[in-house]
């Protein structure tokens, strides 16, 4: 199920600004130097960068660069696996959000190498600007985070992982805490509950809406 796909112009438009006023007012902009302007990628010196630097909350993107959120979901009696991912740009408005089913695994890693894949082919078809990707599996950060090839049973996703990202404007991968990836754990949570795949482009489901808000909103984040 696709949620803003074929609509109109007028009508993408007013699930835009909609969205907007739901989710992200008041906005926040951070100030990084006296004319108020932001850097963009300043510190990316590479295409594909990786780093296993720890984020305690979600912190919007630099203006120009789209942040990815992804996380899987994972039922170690059945093997049932399914991933949630989230876009969001520097004013913390909804891109692209999904709820994906993913193969069965054997793990919870695996699970969380593939939903990465997911989010990296995502941002491949629709977004069309530098990216951060973030997850917060140690080692799916640690194995894009290396130079040879892994060993382990998820080492042939992450090296497809690999590929997909040279395919990114230009993409850097952090590793952060789950607090700051509330909001892809319950999109995972949705589809594992439902069973029904879903994508809202430009907009976002209900059951979010209020996270969105407390997460962007200064007055209601610790």
């Amino acid at each position: 199920m696709v949620h803003g796909a074929d609509s109109s112009p007028i009508a993408v438009s007013i699930n835009f600004l909609v969205n907007y006023e739901a989710c992200m007012l008041p906005v926040r902009q951070q100030i990084d130097d006296k004319k108020g302007k932001r850097p963009m990628f300043e510190e990316l010196t590479e295409k594909v960068h990786a780093s296993a630097v720890q984020i305690a909350k979600w912190e919007p993107p630099p203006e120009g660069v789209a942040k990815v959120n992804i996380d899987a979901g994972f039922r170690k009696e059945t093997g049932d696996a399914c991933a949630g991912i989230i876009v969001r740009d520097c004013w913390g408005l909804v891109l692209l959000a999904a709820c994906k089913k993913l193969p069965r695994c054997s793990s919870a890693t695996l699970a969380e190498a593939l939903a990465f894949l997911e989010g990296v082919r995502l941002a491949m078809n629709w977004i069309h600007m530098p990216i951060i990707l973030e997850s917060d599996n140690a080692d799916v950060v640690a194995g894009l985070n290396i130079t040879q090839a892994s060993r382990a049973e998820w080492g042939g996703i992450i090296a497809e992982i690999r590929v997909a990202m040279q395919c990114l404007l230009q993409v850097q991968v952090h590793k952060v805490k789950r607090d700051s990836n509330r909001i892809a754990h319950m999109l995972a949570q949705m589809v594992m509950t439902s069973g029904v795949e879903a994508e809202w482009r430009l907009c976002a489901p209900a059951e979010i809406l209020e996270l969105l808000n407390q997460e962007y909103n200064p007055m209601f984040c610790h």
